[in-house]
C-alpha cells in the first residue's frame, strides 16, 4: 500500500508541476508547449484523413453539436486512458522488478527429473570473481535424468514384463486363444524400456506380431522370447502363445499376408528361363492365376446410364429454348409492330381500330407477339374493358421496355392520333438502330465462335500432313 501510495503522490506532484508551469512562464512551460504542438502535428499526421471525413459527415450530427467539440471530448477521453494504462503499466513493473529482488535466490543444487524422463534446461546468471575482476554472463544448464542403479533398472525391467501378457494382446482375448495379429513393442515410453522379440514359429508369429492363421492345427503353441533393455541391464523373458482357428477377417488378413510374401518371393526370383507361378503353397493355399482383364462389358451400361442422366437433366431444355424464342421473337418483331401501327393511325383510324385491322391482318400468322395482342383483345371483348388500358396492364406485366414505352406513349396520346404516329415513328427508328447494334455484335460473335473450329480444322490439316514423315521414322 505504501508503494501505491507513493506512485499516486508522483502522479499528483506532476500534474501540479504541470499546472503551475502552464500559469508561470517558466522553462518548463516552453517544453510543455513545444511537446504539446508535437503531439498535435503526430495526431494531424496519423488521423488526418479521418478528420476530414468525420468533418464531411458533420451533417449526420443533430442540430446544436458540432463535430470540432465532438473529437475533442473523444481525444480527451483517449488521453486519460492512455495516462492511466501507462500509469498501470509502470506500476506493473516496478512491483514485478521489486518482487525480483526480493524473492531471488542464489541456488546451491537443483533437481534432476526422474529416470526415464526428457532432460531439463535451467536458464541461470552466474557472476565469477577473481580479487578485483569480476565477469558476470548467463548460463544455460542442460539437467540429465538421475541415472539408476542395477538394482533400479532390474526392477523396472520386472514391471514392465509383468505387463506384457496384457499388453500383448491387442484384440484376443488370452494367450490362450490367438487368432489376431499381437501388439509387440519395441520401446515402452513410460519406463524407457527397449524390447525385442524372437518367435520359435516365425511362420506362424512374426517378430512383428503379425498372425497367420492358416493350416492351423487346434491348440498350436508358439513360444515369444522378449529381450528387454535398460542402461547396462537386460534380461529375457519367453511367453508361451496358443493359436487357434481363426474368423472371416482373420483369414483374409491372413491371406492377403501370404500373398504379399509370395509376390515378394516371385518378384527377387531369377532361377530358370521362366518363372514357374506355384499352384498352391505349403499350408494349403490354392492358388489360381489369370491375366487382368478390362470389363468391356460394363462400357454399354455406362453410356446407356450416361445417355439417360443426360436426358433427365436436360427434360426442360427444349421448353426453355421454345420460351426464349419466342421472347426473341417478340423483340424483334416490335420495330414491325410500330410501323404498322404508325401507318394506320396516319390512315385516320383510331388506336383501338388499328390494333383490330393489324390481329386481322395477322390473324394467319403463327407469332407469339399478334397471339398474345389476340388474347388482350379477346379479354377486353368479354370484360368489356379499354384495350388501352388492358394493353397497358400486358406491357407492365411482360417487363419489356419498348413494348412499355410502347404502352405508355399510346396511353397519354391515344386521343392524338397524328402526335402518337410521331412519337411512335422515333421510337421506331430508334428500336430499329438497336436491333442493328444487336445484329452487328452476333455478327461478331460469330466470328470469335469460328476461330476455334477454324484451329482444330489446322490442327487436323498439319497431322495429316506431318503423319507420314513420322510413319517413316
Amino acid at each position: 500500500m505504501r508503494l501505491i501510495d507513493l506512485i499516486a503522490t508522483i502522479g499528483q506532484r506532476f500534474n501540479a508541476a504541470r499546472i503551475r508551469a502552464r500559469m508561470n512562464d517558466s522553462p518548463l512551460r516552453g517544453a510543455l508547449s513545444l511537446s504539446n504542438r508535437a503531439c498535435a502535428r503526430l495526431q494531424s499526421a496519423l488521423f488526418s484523413a479521418q478528420i476530414d471525413k468525420l468533418n464531411r459527415q458533420s451533417w449526420l450530427l443533430p442540430a446544436g453539436q458540432d463535430m470540432s467539440e465532438r473529437m475533442a471530448a473523444v481525444s480527451a477521453s483517449v488521453g486519460d486512458r492512455v495516462r492511466l494504462c501507462l500509469i498501470g503499466g509502470t506500476a506493473a513493473a516496478v512491483l514485478l522488478a521489486l518482487a525480483s529482488l526480493a524473492f531471488r535466490s542464489s541456488p546451491a543444487s537443483l533437481v534432476r527429473p526422474a529416470p526415464g524422463e526428457s532432460p531439463a534446461v535451467v536458464d541461470l546468471r552466474v557472476e565469477a570473481s577473481y580479487k578485483d575482476y569480476k565477469v558476470r554472463r548467463p548460463v544455460t544448464l542442460r539437467i540429465q535424468p538421475k541415472a539408476m542403479t542395477k538394482s533400479e533398472e532390474a526392477a523396472r525391467i520386472r514391471s514392465v514384463a509383468a505387463g506384457l501378457p496384457r499388453a500383448m494382446l491387442g484384440e484376443n482375448t488370452s494367450l490362450d486363444q490367438i487368432r489376431s495379429d499381437l501388439v509387440l513393442a519395441t520401446f515402452d515410453s513410460e519406463s524407457g524400456v527397449h524390447l525385442s522379440w524372437e518367435s520359435s514359429e516365425p511362420s506362424r508369429i512374426a517378430e512383428d506380431g503379425s498372425v497367420n492363421v492358416i493350416g492351423v492345427a487346434s491348440g498350436e503353441a508358439v513360444s515369444l522370447t522378449a529381450t528387454l533393455r535398460l542402461g547396462e541391464t537386460e534380461a529375457d523373458h519367453t511367453y508361451t502363445v496358443t493359436v487357434v482357428s481363426g474368423q472371416s477377417g482373420d483369414y483374409d488378413r491372413s491371406l492377403r499376408r501370404t500373398l504379399d510374401i509370395l509376390q515378394a518371393a516371385l518378384n527377387d526370383s531369377s532361377d530358370g528361363e521362366r518363372l514357374v507361378l506355384p499352384e498352391g503353397t505349403d499350408r494349403g493355399v490354392v492358388l489360381k492365376w489369370g491375366r487382368q482383364t478390362q470389363a468391356i462389358w460394363a462400357l454399354p451400361i455406362l453410356l446407356c446410364l450416361l445417355f439417360s442422366s443426360f436426358l433427365y437433366l436436360s427434360r426442360y431444355d427444349r421448353l426453355q429454348q421454345e420460351m426464349n424464342r419466342r421472347k426473341k421473337d417478340i423483340e424483334w418483331e416490335l420495330p414491325n409492330l410500330f410501323l404498322q401501327l404508325t401507318l394506320l393511325l396516319n390512315a385516320g383510324l383510331v388506336v383501338t381500330s388499328a390494333f383490330d385491322v393489324i390481329l386481322t391482318a395477322n390473324e394467319s400468322r403463327s407469332h407469339a407477339l399478334y397471339e398474345l395482342l389476340a388474347d388482350v383483345r379477346l379479354h377486353c371483348l368479354r370484360t368489356n374493358e379499354s384495350f388501352v388500358q388492358a394493353f397497358y396492364r400486358f406491357a407492365r406485366t411482360t417487363g419489356n421496355r419498348d413494348l412499355l414505352r410502347m404502352a405508355a406513349l399510346i396511353v397519354d396520346h391515344a386521343a392524338r392520333g397524328s402526335e402518337l404516329a410521331e412519337k411512335l415513328e422515333r421510337e421506331r427508328t430508334h428500336l430499329w438502330e438497336g436491333r442493328m447494334q444487336m445484329a452487328r455484335g452476333r455478327a461478331r460473335e460469330v466470328e470469335t465462335k469460328l476461330c476455334f473450329p477454324l484451329m482444330m480444322l489446322l490442327g487436323v490439316l498439319v497431322v495429316i500432313a506431318v503423319s507420314p514423315a513420322l510413319l517413316e521414322m
